[in-house]
């Protein structure tokens, strides 16, 4: 799913859930949210933007030195986030599970990609 902020005049920010079927791009896009995207929404803003978005493998590949770069027009970083997976069944009540979660921050044309 894409969430898209935007700048508006009676709003800092607005969140527009984007439908790649029934949309255009906004104008004032500050972020650009891909949270769970499908490759079509990939496919879209890559087009879109000029941009190359790691896979969820190419992100767990890359060494600790390398979790930041940037060339002519973009600077990406990659950050690992530590994620608490919730539980639904009596048995597993009491117990907490952690897992790591590798999120990319990329800034392009003075937009942020997450």
């Amino acid at each position: 799913m894409l969430y898209v902020y935007i700048k508006t005049q009676n709003a800092l920010v607005q969140r527009i859930n984007f439908n790649l079927d029934s949309q255009e791009l906004p104008q004032n896009i500050l972020w650009i949210d891909l949270l769970h995207p499908s490759a079509a929404e990939i496919a879209f803003i890559s087009s879109e933007f000029n941009l190359e978005f790691p896979t969820k493998e190419e992100r767990e590949e890359i060494e600790l030195s390398a979790k930041y770069w940037e060339d002519n027009a973009t600077i990406t970083i990659n950050a690992h986030f530590l994620v608490r997976d919730l539980k639904s069944n009596e048995e597993d009540r009491n117990l907490i599970k952690l897992r790591t979660e590798i999120v990319t921050f990329a800034t392009a044309k003075n937009i942020l990609f997450t």
